[in-house]
């Protein structure tokens, strides 16, 4: 596989862009209990994954996958009492910051069955 930086850089603007707006709708429109509102995004979620994988060869089926999906549905449906109580810029700062500090254990620590990579210190 060859690298291409600037279709990596380009993919990486258009992630960040629509990421980091998919909860913009929210401050203008009544949220309620934000049930219904986890449940069109799982839904846009589910519609995108099933166009990807008719597309696409057949990937397996991994079930920490699924955990993690669970997870990101849970996560989905208490983003409105986060953006009630603390704010969209608050809560998507503490959500990110977690992100990397879970993500930076797992490599280092070697969790969920990935291969340990400790920090090898020159000095």
């Amino acid at each position: 596989m060859e690298k291409d930086t600037s279709l990596g850089i380009i993919c990486a603007v258009v992630s960040a862009i629509t990421f980091g707006s998919t909860y913009v709708p929210l401050k203008w429109f009544h949220k309620g209990d934000g049930l219904y509102f986890q449940w069109i995004q799982s839904i846009g979620q589910l519609l995108v994954g099933v166009t990807v994988a008719l597309t696409t060869s057949p990937a397996p089926i991994h079930p920490i996958a699924m955990l993690s999906g669970m997870f990101y549905s849970v996560g989905n449906s208490l983003t409105v009492f986060i953006m009630d109580g603390i704010g969209l810029a608050i809560g998507y700062l503490l959500w990110n910051t977690v992100t990397c500090v879970v993500g930076w254990a797992v490599t280092r620590f070697g969790l969920f069955a990935n291969p340990q990579q400790p920090q090898k210190v020159t000095g």
